[in-house]
């Protein structure tokens, strides 16, 4: 039986809607969350404001790749982005400091 794929938009806009903690309130840039197959999402940071767009900034600071149950896990607090970096369930490409600072935030 296959797994259900989460609602990854739906995730992704609660999350944006919470805002930036303190750890981003600084940060400018944007960082790419790909869950293959299910697609792309693009969070912007302008200084304390945030931003969804769906696909892929390709001038991003980071990219972060994992699988849809994986990113979920993460996006809904059941598990730490940073814990699914060292399961290996988490690729993070370009600013690393920034994505941990995600995981925060």
């Amino acid at each position: 039986m296959l797994a259900a794929i989460p609602n990854l938009d739906a995730l992704f806009n609660a999350r944006v809607r919470q805002g930036v903690g303190a750890a981003l309130a600084d940060e400018s840039g944007s960082v790419v969350f790909d869950a293959p197959p299910v697609g792309a999402w693009t969070v912007r940071l302008n200084e304390g404001r945030v931003s969804l767009v769906r696909g892929r900034d390709h001038h991003a600071r980071a990219s972060i790749t994992a699988d849809p149950a994986t990113l979920a896990a993460v996006l809904e607090g059941r598990m730490s982005g940073v814990e699914a970096f060292l399961d290996h369930g988490l690729i993070v490409r370009g600013d690393l400091a920034l994505a941990l600072q995600m995981d925060s935030a």
